[in-house]
């Protein structure tokens, strides 16, 4: 998901988390490749122009974030979209759970029933972690 490294990038150049409008920002922020022009849109979704969504516990202003927050993820089909774990799409793939990026740059494929237990807010420490 290069998306993450163009949120990764907005936030180490510029200071702050991209917020409202994310989906035109990180553009300025990712090496796209032309040819590939629903770099946006899951392959596994062929139903909107963006499958993503952004985490809506991200603080604007939050500096260095936990490297277990969660930045983006899959989620139905939108522009500029933000939510939590009960926006998290899980059955586009052959097994349910959805790709999922953190604030440390990784992307993983989260099974459906451990997307609520990860980091979804920066004060979140009450959820247990592997």
């Amino acid at each position: 998901m290069h998306l993450s490294r163009g949120f990764l990038a907005h936030q180490e150049i510029e200071n702050t988390w991209i917020s409202n409008n994310w989906s035109e920002q990180v553009q300025l922020w990712v090496d796209i490749n032309k040819k590939n022009a629903n770099y946006l849109q899951c392959p596994a979704d062929k139903t909107g122009p963006c499958s993503y969504a952004m985490n809506e516990g991200i603080p604007e202003e939050a500096g260095k974030l936990p490297d277990d927050l969660v930045v983006l993820f899959e989620s139905a089909p939108g522009w500029n979209a933000v939510g939590g774990a009960d926006d998290v799409v899980t059955d586009w793939h052959k097994r349910a759970g959805a790709n999922i990026a953190f604030a440390d740059g990784r992307v993983e494929f989260v099974e459906a029933d451990a997307i609520p237990n990860l980091r979804w807010t920066v004060d979140d420490k009450s959820v247990e972690r592997e």
